[in-house]
């Protein structure tokens, strides 16, 4: 109790008002005004509006025309330097994640995992149309997608129950996998198959399977993974077994290069 206390009081308020500030202009699905950011934040407007003029001048903050706020270059500064640290995987991912997607004419994603989130490296929708700076919508989604699933078999369960303690999974569809209990069943089948094959988790119809990335030295690097309409599956236009061994051989093209 006294270590939590203790850890509390280092949060520095200002601080914590600015990132409320930029977290609510990032979830808004169109630019805000500042009394709508002082509203979604809970801060008074006078403490806001000093706080988004801050972030405005140091261009963490933009404006439209008509003086509405929306997330300025700094903040994708911020992301491509996230990122950078995974540039030698994301070069290596990228042409191999596009044939893939050219060939299966299915939508072709590389994840890895950042800060106990799941983090795109390459994204190709069917067909070989590449996504050339993916949003991030996939962070807090390990628990329910191909890739994500792959990362927790190889993390282990109780990595999962720590990360389902701080940040409990969300049920996003019927068949969404949220317990410790029914995690663990499920990583007991991605080490036995090999692969992991999440039917309707993260959207009602649509299914994903991924597999499991190492480098040559054996380490793991990320999951390669694609998303199928459940139908596909289902009706047995897909079959699963063929499209792992398709997937297998694409993820050793990158693990040569790595």
């Amino acid at each position: 109790m006294c270590f939590a206390m203790k850890k509390e009081r280092q949060h520095i308020q200002s601080l914590m008002r600015a990132l409320d500030i930029l977290e609510a202009v990032r979830d808004s699905s169109e630019p805000m005004r500042s009394t709508d950011i002082a509203a979604v934040a809970g801060l008074g407007m006078a403490t806001a509006h000093n706080i988004i003029r801050t972030l405005f001048a140091r261009k963490y903050l933009a404006q439209d025309k008509h003086n509405r706020y929306l997330l300025g270059v700094e903040c994708m500064q911020l992301q491509t330097g996230a990122l950078n640290c995974f540039s030698r995987v994301r070069d290596a991912v990228g042409p191999v994640v596009r044939k893939l997607a050219e060939e299966t004419n299915d939508t072709t994603f590389f994840g890895c995992e950042a800060n106990m989130s799941l983090v795109c490296l390459s994204l190709c929708q069917g067909g070989g149309n590449l996504v050339v700076r993916p949003e991030q919508h996939w962070l807090k989604l390990l628990h329910c997608t191909g890739a994500g699933k792959v990362i927790l078999a190889e993390k282990g369960i109780d990595w999962f129950a720590e990360l389902a303690e701080l940040n409990p999974p969300e049920k996003i569809a019927a068949n969404t996998i949220t317990t410790v209990g029914e995690m663990r069943a499920e990583i007991e089948k991605i080490k036995r198959n090999g692969y992991a094959l999440c039917m309707g988790e993260c959207s009602e119809d649509v299914s994903a399977l991924g597999i499991p990335v190492y480098d040559k030295h054996g380490e793991f690097v990320g999951a390669l993974a694609q998303s199928i309409p459940s139908l596909f599956i289902e009706a047995g236009r897909i079959d699963i077994n063929e499209r792992v061994k398709i997937l297998r051989t694409y993820a050793e093209q990158i693990s040569d290069q790595l």
